[in-house]
């Protein structure tokens, strides 16, 4: 009974796990950067003084603050037999797999909200691109401005779900094994 249950609760939270929602946010007016799955994990990129920025990951209740540009202390290798070389697979269909893969999983993100922001500090472009982005205005998510003021600013919001790039790479990779 109780081997039942603790099943069943494994069970809802992988399912959990695959369907929340992945998150990336860009927005410079804010200067925000973070994104992450929803009620998991979030993932921030901070400015810093002495690095460009640190990575501060929040997983469930912890905090973490990672310096990508810290410098690593190498230990000096013991001498070790190299192993013998192996047979190579073919790499040019390797990386067509790999970037097939890529570029679904690209495409698959869902845009929730663009608002871009822009001067280009030429009146005749500006004017240019106005009827460009009257156009462009067509879709809510997607908003498009002009000003005359020296602002360039950008606000990105994309989705995805884990379990949905797991069954495009699923279906990318069976599609090159059968070609």
């Amino acid at each position: 009974m109780a081997g039942t249950i603790i099943l069943v609760i494994l069970f809802i939270l992988i399912l959990w796990f695959l369907t929340a929602p992945i998150y990336l946010c860009i927005d410079t007016t804010e200067k925000a950067y973070y994104g992450g799955i929803r009620g998991i994990v979030k993932i921030f990129l901070v400015e810093d003084e002495e690095a460009l920025f640190i990575l501060h990951i929040r997983w469930f209740l912890m905090d973490f603050r990672i310096n990508p540009f810290k410098e690593k202390v190498l230990k000096p290798k013991k001498d070790q037999k190299r192993p013998s070389k192996r047979k190579r697979s073919k790499p040019l269909k390797l990386l067509r797999l790999v970037m097939k893969m890529s570029w679904n999983s690209i495409r698959s993100f869902k845009l929730k909200k663009l608002e871009v922001n822009l001067d280009t500090d030429d009146v005749i472009w500006n004017g240019y691109l106005v009827p460009v982005f009257i156009y462009t205005n067509q879709k809510k998510s997607v908003q498009f401005d002009i000003n005359y003021s020296g602002q360039n600013n950008i606000i990105l919001i994309i989705e995805n779900r884990l379990i949905t790039l797991l069954f495009n790479n699923i279906r990318t990779y069976l599609k090159h094994k059968i070609n």
